[in-house]
């Protein structure tokens, strides 16, 4: 996973009498934080991140949101911007906005990142038998007519073997179901890429 840190400070005032440099300000001491801890880490200034965000609401109401802000949009006009942005996301994950009731900042949020090199996956063991181990009836769309299915063992399969439907594919976890059609690949890294109704 790549390296994230979060930061929360609480900032609790109305938009319209927030006082944009004490944001300003908090926001800075909070990306100097995110940054001392990624430069511990051994994180290169150039491969550092930072993204900004404030949990606001409408007065009266216990549930936030997040605004995504940057500090260079924190100007004059950072009110209008931000209410819009609120008043625009509000109405996305509730259906409805009030842009005519007060709104407050709750808290501000900094997230601290650095991408990181994910390391190669081991190769999946070869497969010492058969993945074929027998056969089904396997009731599909029609429930008074099944249909006759290989059923393979997941840990036999392997890399860029390919499994035709219909067919069951079993492990210990799970069952991967392949209706008539669909095509089932074992990757490189050993997982499953499943191809529904047939390769485009």
């Amino acid at each position: 996973a790549e390296l994230r840190h979060d930061y929360v400070q609480t900032h609790l005032t109305s938009l319209a009498d927030a006082h944009l440099p004490d944001l300003v300000g908090a926001f800075a001491q909070l990306r100097e934080l995110g940054e001392r801890r990624l430069r511990d880490e051994g994180v290169a200034p150039e491969a550092m991140s930072f993204g900004l965000s404030l949990d606001m609401r409408y007065s009266g109401q216990e549930f936030t949101l997040p605004v995504p802000v940057a500090l260079h949009e924190l100007d004059e006009d950072a009110i209008a911007i931000v209410r819009s942005r609120f008043d625009a996301s509000h109405e996305h994950r509730y259906g409805y906005c009030s842009p005519d009731e007060q709104v407050e900042i709750v808290n501000l949020r900094l997230v601290a990142g650095a991408p990181r090199e994910s390391p190669p996956l081991p190769p999946p063991p070869s497969a010492s038998r058969g993945p074929l181990v027998g056969r089904r009836e396997v009731w599909l769309a029609d429930p008074a007519e099944p249909v006759d299915c290989a059923v393979y063992a997941r840990d036999r399969l392997g890399v860029g073997e390919e499994v035709v439907g219909p067919a069951v594919i079993e492990e210990h976890s799970s069952t991967t179901l392949l209706w008539p059609g669909d095509r089932a690949k074992v990757a490189d890294g050993g997982e499953l890429v499943v191809q529904v109704g047939g390769w485009a």
